[in-house]
């Protein structure tokens, strides 16, 4: 099986936007405003308080939910500029509260960038995808895809709550920040593993 080529995309924080109906519900629920500058990392959970992390994630994933996620600007147009150079495949983590997570982000993917089924992967075990980059937003997912898949390219899309993350000195240089469709491209057609 050939990985030339195959490039594995994230969905929450690189495509869909799960933060904005995130934090609405944060702020519904403590009468305080949260806005994106509240998250200093890229656990979520670090918010939530004490006592309703598995309400929250509940509510997070009842049905509708995620299929009412607003994709990223650009992100619709970057996908389609990414497919003109590459496979790209879906490698995403389902959120297990959720009982129509899995159907309703296979639909959405469909609906707004025209991506089959088949090219959908929903794992947390993101390490385990075999391709020539791995983009995502959560750093460890990059640290242990990295890790499993050297000389490859792993992209961590550059969001404010992942600009502190620090990687091991080892793939430190081999880790690409990015949250810049063109850049991405670029990086993909000159990449040579």
């Amino acid at each position: 099986m050939s990985r030339a080529r195959r490039v594995g995309v994230d969905v929450d924080g690189v495509l869909a936007d799960f933060l904005s109906p995130g934090l609405a519900l944060l702020s519904k629920w403590t009468g305080t405003p949260y806005t994106p500058d509240h998250l200093q990392e890229w656990d979520f959970d670090s918010l939530i308080p004490e006592g309703r992390v598995g309400e929250f994630w509940e509510e997070m994933g009842a049905p509708g939910v995620c299929s009412s996620f607003a994709p990223y600007f650009g992100a619709v147009s970057g996908v389609k500029a990414l497919q003109e150079v590459c496979d790209v495949y879906i490698v995403t983590s389902a959120l297990h509260t959720g009982k129509t997570w899995t159907y309703e982000r296979d639909n959405w993917l469909m609906r707004h960038f025209h991506i089959p089924r088949s090219r959908i992967i929903h794992t947390q075990a993101k390490y385990t995808f075999y391709g020539m980059a791995l983009v995502d937003d959560k750093p460890l997912n990059i640290e242990l895809w990295a890790a499993s898949h050297p000389g490859q390219l792993p992209v961590l899309w550059a969001q404010p709550y992942n600009e502190k993350a620090v990687f091991p000195w080892a793939m430190a240089s081999s880790v690409v920040r990015t949250n810049n469709w063109h850049r991405l491209r670029d990086l993909i057609v000159e990449f040579k593993s």
